[in-house]
């Protein structure tokens, strides 16, 4: 891993320029990259990026400056601007902190020359889908893989690049982002509400337990496969966790039991198998319906580890045995009454309660449905 991050930075030297960068440099390299961008309708919200206005760069639209009147933030969110980051010169904002495209219509992937930015804390590529087919609703469409120089940019501590069209698996090189507290690669599956190819693909990297700053993970409506890696346990900051929708295999890893500070919890439309690990009862921090495992068939042993009694909630196709009517005390059910239950209060007279689509809830809501599972609640 050491040796592939040095060849990494290696490969990268070229790239990045020595001379010092100057304001008019950066205000001119501006302005031939946004003769590249179109907005959605006139007027241009970038009318001060301009050669006549050369002189005023901390004073355009979108650019904030440091006290050397150099460019530390570039925020484009919402402008409805076009086309591609081809024509973005990454190697002159050395000092760039914030990275903004967010709710735009940029297309083509994203640059490895994104390395150069050594100094930002903040990536935002995000599309901000609306599911529908209007010409102006698509949001960005970046393609292609994470660069793998992505992990050169070793002060990130926010990347969005949810809703858009790329593809692949997670660089290693993801690893060495040490401080980084957001990660949303969500929902690059969807273009305008219909189910695309293009979507991150293969195992979650090991390499995320690396991450110790991490709060906030979103790789939801995607086609990530194989098992929910044991090295997400030692993120011991973890508050949020979207896995939802994807292709995930195998049980859940004892570790998650060891997030004591998460508060949200979705593994919901996968083909997860195995037991619901007993780690999970930790989890104290958890949110009120913030928790969802999708399953299909499960066997749930009673035990006063299960108390305050658990709600059975709304699932029209809830099937179980044995079967109690709402608001009723199975101790005194003589007869099994007719489905779907509502409240279930468990009692240590039954040993185990078999369950089939059923959505549990008491400080969370527990989804089980759509996916492939057996075996214990412990």
């Amino acid at each position: 891993m050491i040796f592939h991050y040095i060849l990494l930075l290696l490969s990268a030297l070229p790239l990045i320029k020595t001379t010092s960068i100057s304001p008019g440099k950066q205000a001119e390299s501006l302005i031939k990259w946004n003769d590249h961008l179109s907005p959605s309708w006139p007027p241009s919200p970038l009318n001060s990026w301009s050669l006549t206005n050369l002189n005023s760069l901390c004073n355009w639209t979108a650019i904030v400056c440091t006290k050397t009147r150099t460019v530390s933030e570039i925020d484009l969110s919402g402008m409805n601007m076009y086309r591609t980051l081809a024509h973005f010169d990454f190697s002159l904002f050395p000092n760039l902190t914030h990275f903004n495209l967010s709710g735009n219509h940029f297309l083509g992937p994203i640059p490895s020359a994104i390395g150069n930015l050594s100094r930002l804390t903040t990536l935002d590529l995000s599309g901000n889908f609306f599911l529908d087919d209007t010409p102006y609703s698509k949001g960005n469409q970046f393609s292609g893989p994470i660069p793998d120089s992505i992990g050169l940019i070793s002060g990130l501590q926010h990347i969005d690049l949810s809703w858009n069209r790329l593809e692949g698996k997670i660089p290693p090189s993801i690893g060495q982002l040490r401080e980084l507290q957001y990660l949303d690669l969500s929902a690059n599956s969807f273009i305008s509400s219909k189910l695309e190819n293009n979507s991150f693909s293969g195992t979650i990297s090991v390499e995320i337990g690396l991450l110790i700053q991490l709060q906030y993970l979103s790789f939801y409506s995607n086609k990530f496969s194989g098992e929910i890696p044991q090295s997400l346990g030692n993120l011991s900051q973890f508050q949020v966790l979207y896995l939802f929708d994807n292709h995930l295999t195998g049980e859940i890893p004892q570790s998650i039991g060891k997030l004591t500070q998460l508060q949200v919890l979705k593994l919901s439309h996968n083909h997860l198998t195995g037991e619901i690990p007993q780690s999970l009862g930790k989890l104290t921090q958890l949110q009120s319906g913030r928790m969802s495992i999708s399953l299909t068939h499960f066997v749930l042993p009673l035990s006063r580890s299960l108390r305050p009694p658990l709600s059975l909630t709304s699932s029209p196709h809830c099937s179980a045995t044995p079967s109690f009517p709402n608001n009723t005390d199975p101790r005194t059910s003589t007869s099994p009454p007719p489905l779907p239950a509502t409240q279930l209060l468990l009692s240590a007279e039954f040993s185990e309660l078999e369950l089939q689509n059923a959505n549990f809830s008491n400080w969370v809501s527990l989804g089980i449905a759509e996916n492939y599972r057996t075996g214990d609640v412990l």
